[in-house]
């Protein structure tokens, strides 16, 4: 009894993860704008990743993907000049 409840624990402990984790690739890249004073554009969706460039208030960008992973917040690749990033 007890191998069955902890195989129902850690399956639904697997569901809830692949429900939380994931990306969204838009179809056609969605027009957006730095709303905060500034945001740090990093190479990758990570808070260590290295930084490559920094938005100000009111720059425009592109919006290509949302990721939804262990953050309390999505994170989103963006197009800006050409490049790309995650903020």
């Amino acid at each position: 009894m007890k191998k069955i409840f902890l195989a129902l624990i850690m399956a639904l402990v697997i569901f809830s993860m692949s429900i939380t984790a994931g990306a969204q690739i838009f179809d056609t890249p969605i027009p957006a704008e730095v709303i905060e004073d500034r945001a740090f554009v990093r190479e990758t969706h990570d808070t260590q990743a290295k930084r490559v460039a920094t938005l100000e208030e009111g720059d425009g960008l592109r919006l290509l993907e949302e990721w939804i992973g262990g953050d309390p917040h999505p994170w989103y690749r963006i197009e800006i000049d050409g490049g790309e990033g995650w903020i």
